[in-house]
């Protein structure tokens, strides 16, 4: 018995038609199939697709598709997967929805390593502990299918054993998954077949992407500096311990460490959203784009948020919806868009985070045309872009 049994013919949408053609699927309980394929490519179209929201979504489909049981999906953007206040909220209503004790809750952020953010509003996430709160959220829904989007973005290296184990665990229960994913170093041995998309068609492989390169910039004037900072939400342990450090126009300094590590909180005191808890923190005219470069896209279209000089100098069509953009062209925009304000000190929180290699090529040359103008501060697991930096630091609980 096949819990996935589906034979797309055609799936499109009215300004992209063909996104996805000719692709068969069929998977039994315990099996999972890896699907890779760059942006674009009509992976995210293939989970649509399959958890029945295509039309939704404003699509259209010709074949045939029959999915068994109950479905959870893991969205590309952790925040989407979200339905909580509180990470105890969001896990006790999966809980709840799949008829299980909601007193249970804290147990499954336990597991995830997110048992101490339980009361912690969910907006103050970091991008890896919102990750790690779907992982949470759907073993607690333990549903039929698991549709992961992306997963393992965000997280550091414990967070991609977690979700490895889980997803293992849940198919050693009988459940059955699709695992979009640009990475396949985690899957291997997890996975009992790989399904390689390009231009919305099966294809047996994909030519390597470009390596990116940065010329290198000048060290100009001094654009933030840090010294002696300690910060913590109130009532929580200290996230910051004595953080000290200066950037300067032409420089990259990457920021790197664990989950809940205080990357994404120092960027945000940086910023000024935050106020240290002590010590001294100056910045000239700071812009940050955050790990949803959507919740810094204000206008409706490309041409809304950067001139089209920049638009060309970033790769990036003119006329186009925000919202239609991939996740690389929304944050190569969001850069530009930030150059286009002026930003002295521009800070990038997680910009790579769930790219494949093609589209973070692109981000990462974006990244060193935009320090020719910035002093830049990136928050990122991706050793590839810290080893391009000038000079990393490293948190670690403080």
């Amino acid at each position: 018995m096949y819990v996935i049994d589906a034979r797309i013919e055609d799936a499109s949408y009215p300004s992209r038609p063909g996104a996805l053609r000719g692709v068969g699927l069929r998977l039994r309980p315990g099996e999972a199939v890896l699907v890779l394929g760059r942006s674009g490519s009509g992976k995210t179209t293939l989970l649509r697709a399959l958890s029945g929201i295509l039309r939704e979504a404003g699509g259209s489909l010709k074949g045939r598709v029959s999915v068994r049981g109950s479905i959870y999906v893991v969205p590309q953007e952790p925040w989407d997967g979200i339905l909580g206040y509180t990470p105890l909220m969001d896990v006790a209503l999966s809980l709840s929805a799949s008829n299980r004790d909601p007193r249970a809750a804290d147990s499954y952020l336990g597991r995830v390593g997110i048992g101490s953010l339980w009361d912690r509003p969910c907006h103050l996430l970091s991008a890896g502990e919102a990750r790690r709160l779907n992982l949470a959220s759907f073993s607690a829904f333990a549903p039929d299918v698991l549709l992961l989007d992306e997963a393992s973005a965000f997280l550091d290296e414990g967070g991609k054993g977690i979700l490895v184990e889980q997803v293992e665990e849940f198919l050693s229960s009988g459940g059955s998954a699709v695992i979009v994913d640009h990475d396949p170093t985690p899957w291997r041995g997890v996975v009992s077949e790989t399904l390689i998309l390009e231009d919305g068609a099966p294809t047996d492989g994909i030519p390597p992407a470009p390596e990116p390169r940065w010329e290198k910039a000048p060290k100009g004037d001094l654009v933030a500096e840090v010294e002696d900072l300690w910060f913590r939400f109130p009532g929580s342990r200290w996230i910051l311990k004595d953080v000290s450090l200066s950037v300067s126009r032409g420089e990259v300094v990457a920021v790197l460490g664990p989950n809940g590590s205080g990357k994404t909180t120092l960027l945000r005191i940086l910023l000024g959203a935050l106020r240290p808890s002590r010590g001294r923190v100056w910045a000239s005219r700071p812009l940050m784009v955050p790990e949803n470069p959507l919740l810094f896209l204000s206008g409706a279209r490309t041409e809304d948020e950067a001139p089209e000089e920049l638009l060309s100098e970033f790769g990036l069509p003119k006329g186009r919806a925000c919202r239609t953009l991939s996740s690389g062209e929304r944050r190569r925009l969001a850069i530009a868009a930030a150059l286009r304000e002026g930003a002295d000190l521009l800070l990038l929180d997680e910009p790579t985070a769930g790219l494949d290699p093609w589209s973070r090529s692109g981000v990462v040359e974006a990244i060193g045309r935009a320090r020719e103008h910035s002093g830049i501060v990136i928050a990122t697991h991706d050793p590839g872009l810290a080893s391009m930096a000038d000079r990393t630091i490293e948190l670690g609980g403080g």
